[in-house]
């Protein structure tokens, strides 16, 4: 099935949309990270639960490596199977 007019503009608009909540999460976590340092450089002390949230925001920076910033785009799509009789499978297809 070819896709229309309507459906390349759809698309195009959430991935727009996508990359824009990704740059605010980025963008969020890096002013996290930020006062996490001033938060320890005012205590004096480094306690582990402020190694674990640096550790968290290091993880969030990372998924959002995986997720954003890459060249090649990986989705879910939802397909009809010709050859079997249930009607629809999940597949995840990836383009470089």
């Amino acid at each position: 099935m070819k896709p229309n007019k309507f459906s390349k503009f759809a698309q195009h608009s959430l991935t727009i949309v996508g990359k824009a909540v990704l740059i605010v999460i980025a963008v969020a976590t890096i002013f996290a990270v930020f006062k996490e340092i001033e938060h320890i450089w005012q205590a004096g002390k480094i306690a582990v639960g402020d190694l674990l949230m640096l550790f968290l925001y290091l993880e969030v920076m990372s998924m959002l490596n995986h997720y954003g910033f890459r060249k090649s785009t990986c989705a879910l799509s939802f397909v009809h199977r010709n050859n079997c009789t249930s009607s629809f499978s999940c597949i995840r297809y990836c383009t470089n």
